[in-house]
């Protein structure tokens, strides 16, 4: 029993430790300042720093295993997707680290890939019912661009309006 505890206790720091981050009142002003759409949205809703903050989340991570981390920021301006920043401490300052692409996801996770010294990004993105959106991003040396886009499609619907599930979802390349 003891040992379930520790075990237990261990995982659950490991978990708030790298994945509920809370987010830094200089972090917040940081995106606000980086991100007019986040700006905009702040001053459209009234929100207050410390109501911004609540919102936020943040996965703490290596991504160029330098021994300090890069902060995935998401949670604030979501539909179906939530919007997605990363960011770098650099002395006592933030520095965005850019990404292109769709930009609200419902995940973006770390792959085991690397380009650059950096890890490589799965995107996935709520489309519809039936289908979900997949980017991997690389980095280029100065900010992370698409590698992979792809479409997951879970199923379809025939002429008469009846939903079949595929037996495996099908994956397309994105059209352009």
């Amino acid at each position: 029993m003891f040992r379930l505890i520790l075990c237990f206790m261990f995982l659950m720091s490991f978990f708030q430790s790298n994945y509920a981050q809370i987010v830094s009142k200089e972090l917040v002003k940081q995106i606000i300042e980086d991100n007019k759409d986040v700006s905009d949205y702040i001053k459209n809703s009234k929100m207050s720093i410390s109501e911004v903050i609540k919102e936020l989340k943040a996965s703490k991570v290596d991504l160029n295993s330098d021994g300090n981390p890069e902060y995935i920021i998401f949670g604030l301006i979501c539909g179906q997707n939530c919007s997605h920043w990363i960011y770098q401490k650099d002395g006592s300052k933030f520095i965005q680290i850019p990404f292109e692409g769709w930009g609200a996801y419902l995940s973006l996770d770390l792959l085991k890939t690397k380009t650059k010294g950096y890890r490589d990004l799965l995107g996935t993105v709520f489309l519809n019912c039936c289908e979900e959106g997949l980017e991997t991003y690389k980095f280029n040396g100065f900010k992370y661009v698409i590698g992979k886009c792809l479409i997951k499609t879970y199923g379809y619907t025939d002429t008469r309006g009846k939903y079949h599930t595929y037996k495996k979802p099908k994956i397309e390349k994105c059209s352009k």
